[in-house]
């Protein structure tokens, strides 16, 4: 089972350095249960780009799904993600259609759909993100229920569509759209504006509404994550660095298709002891 953590520490630690970065605050046991979590998430979002056609991705999320019904399968003892997180399941007594609905949301990513509004990024954004922030507060809080539905909801929305704005000249290239389709029509744009890869005012504009969504949401976010117990707060501990990636969107110099949104990891490490320290400790 230590291989198994060791796979999904280095694997969170390539694709989501923040995620993997905030591990390092829980105790042990919960870093372990968080790691294969995390590991999770992250295998279900990167199916997309790891496909040469839809349906290709549509059997690899059936794969996760039966995955789940049939636990038994020794196929699933030996995989590095899902035998601990079966474990972390059973353990920490996580709900299983939480991880369903996370599958079952990761069906969009597979199409060229355009999102249509900001509602409905919103909801996405709740399915694939907020659950794991419950989950993980679930995991530091040992399976125990508590309400933290605000604070998980609030948090995967500000966290998620950071992390879509910093992905835009991926998203461009694989021919994706979640910038949602009501927010460039308000500004006279559609998909076509945005796949040209020309940055305009008008997109500029729309870059600035979804920052302030952002603000918004992590804004509400902090207010119930104060609520909660301190050891709860550190699950929260990604969001240390929405506000300097903002900040670097909202520069009169950036570009969404050319700029590189991201601090160092000297600075990420410094950012996020000091955000603890200050945002998430009484």
């Amino acid at each position: 089972m230590s291989d198994h953590i060791d796979y999904c520490s280095d694997f969170v630690r390539q694709r989501d350095y923040d995620l993997w970065l905030s591990t390092l605050y829980a105790p042990t046991d919960e870093r372990a249960a968080l790691l294969s979590l995390y590991a999770f998430s992250l295998s279900l979002a990167e199916i997309r780009s790891l496909v040469s056609e839809h349906m290709l991705g549509e059997i690899r999320l059936q794969w996760w799904r039966d995955a789940f019904h049939n636990r038994q399968s020794q196929d699933i003892h030996a995989h590095p993600i899902l035998a601990p997180l079966m474990r972390v399941i059973d353990d920490y007594h996580l709900p299983q259609d939480a991880f369903l609905a996370m599958i079952d949301a990761r069906e969009f990513d597979l199409y060229d759909d355009p999102m249509p509004s900001m509602n409905d990024l919103e909801g996405y954004c709740g399915e694939t993100t907020s659950l794991l922030f419950r989950l993980a507060v679930l995991i530091l809080n040992k399976g125990q229920e508590i309400d933290c539905a605000d604070s998980a909801g609030h948090a995967g929305v500000a966290y998620a569509v950071t992390h879509l704005m910093r992905s835009v000249p991926q998203m461009r290239r694989r021919g994706q759209l979640f910038i949602p389709l009501d927010l460039l029509q308000k500004h006279g744009l559609g998909r076509d504006e945005f796949m040209s890869g020309q940055w305009t005012p008008a997109l500029a504009a729309v870059s600035a509404d979804i920052c302030a969504h952002i603000d918004e949401h992590l804004k509400t976010a902090q207010t119930h994550i104060h609520a909660l117990p301190d050891h709860l707060r550190m699950a929260f501990l990604p969001l240390a660095f929405i506000p300097l990636y903002i900040r670097q969107i909202k520069a009169p110099q950036y570009n969404a298709f050319t700029s590189d949104i991201d601090l160092s990891p000297l600075h990420k490490m410094w950012r996020m002891w000091r955000y603890r320290r200050t945002h998430l400790l009484r």
